[in-house]
């Protein structure tokens, strides 16, 4: 969830310019990114207001945004290790109080560690199923016999109809 966080905070504030004072109508469907928002932007010093009918009258910028992807991807690294990728891709649009774009934009940022194996399982949450990953299975078995199994049966096969069919014709 961290990983996420950090990757929907750098997205929204490479896009959006530094303000004082904004009211924050946030992405209900991604209630994880919300609270790492608010937390950047008040430690750049902006006063952050929810989204409601008072903060909107109080002639406040709205920062929005919108969530259009977020995923986790995992890598066998070695050495019982995994490659985590967090990926956002959001919509974000800096409003001004009279209804004026002030920003706008739909950006996409990453975020990368390497993690044990072991604990994968320990960081998914049942809440978000962007959190529910799995890491794919890339043992000897699927790498190696599995398309030697399915190369032989092709030879095999195509072995087969040639000798069967030119042995029909030969014998009439």
């Amino acid at each position: 969830m961290a990983l996420l966080q950090e990757a929907g905070v750098a997205c929204i504030s490479d896009e959006i310019p530094d303000v004082d004072a904004v009211v924050l109508d946030a992405d209900e469907a991604s209630p994880y990114l919300r609270p790492a928002v608010v937390d950047h932007l008040q430690n750049e010093g902006a006063r952050v207001y929810r989204f409601d009918s008072t903060a909107v009258d109080r002639g406040l910028p709205v920062l929005w945004y919108r969530v259009a992807e977020a995923r986790i991807d995992l890598d066998r690294a070695g050495g019982g290790m995994v490659d985590r990728r967090a990926s956002v891709s959001l919509h974000a649009a800096l409003y001004g109080p009279d209804g004026n774009v002030l920003a706008d934009s739909f950006c996409s940022a990453d975020r990368n560690d390497r993690i044990p194996a072991s604990g994968v399982s320990a960081l998914t949450d049942s809440r978000f199923p962007e959190t529910n990953v799995t890491i794919e299975s890339r043992n000897l078995l699927r790498r190696l016999v599995e398309p030697a199994v399915i190369v032989g049966a092709a030879v095999i096969g195509t072995y087969l109809f040639f000798n069967l069919r030119s042995k029909r014709t030969e014998g009439g």
